[in-house]
């Protein structure tokens, strides 16, 4: 299960964690749990990344004090690096280890999200921010399929093929 979550920056908290509790679990309660994964279970999340929990913990920071952040980032579409002012409205955790950074961007003047494990640099400014009122967190996630994001909404049509299995 801590595999699905390598990457995250909770990783370390987790398996911290789940060794105190198995530290005071009686010895008669105790269950081979790698053994029960190995045969019965099998625990998978998103891509692993490589996060820098420094970094994770200053947007965390920046978003609840509201404190706009410069960061360095890397735009995979363009092989880019790029300078960014951003004011941080949200961290979105998608499944369970790839995480968001969803905010004002002052170079786009617009709102925009971020990967976190792309962010290369990261300084938490003095500067405060007020988040935009129009701003709705669960409006805007529910508009991203898979975090691909666009202005225009369009019909899409699914077509599935039944399979008859047989025994």
């Amino acid at each position: 299960m801590l595999e699905a979550y390598a990457g995250s920056p909770y990783a370390m908290q987790l398996k911290s964690a789940i060794a105190r509790l198995s530290e005071r679990l009686p010895e008669k309660t105790w269950v081979n749990v790698q053994q029960l994964a190995e045969e019965y279970i099998c625990f998978g999340g998103g891509a692993q990344s490589d996060l820098d929990p420094d970094i994770w913990h200053k947007l965390e920071d920046a978003c609840s004090q509201q404190k706009t952040v410069l960061m360095t980032y890397y735009t995979a579409s363009r092989n880019a690096i790029s300078e960014r002012q951003i004011d941080p409205y949200l961290l979105h955790v998608y499944r369970g280890t790839n995480l968001y950074l969803i905010g004002y961007c002052h170079n786009r003047q617009a709102i925009r999200w971020f990967r976190v494990d792309r962010i290369r640099k990261l300084e938490v400014l003095s500067e405060h921010f007020t988040q935009d009122s129009n701003f709705n967190a669960k409006e805007y996630i529910g508009s991203i399929f898979q975090h691909e994001v666009g202005d225009k909404i369009l019909s899409v049509e699914v077509w599935f093929e039944t399979h008859r299995y047989q025994e």
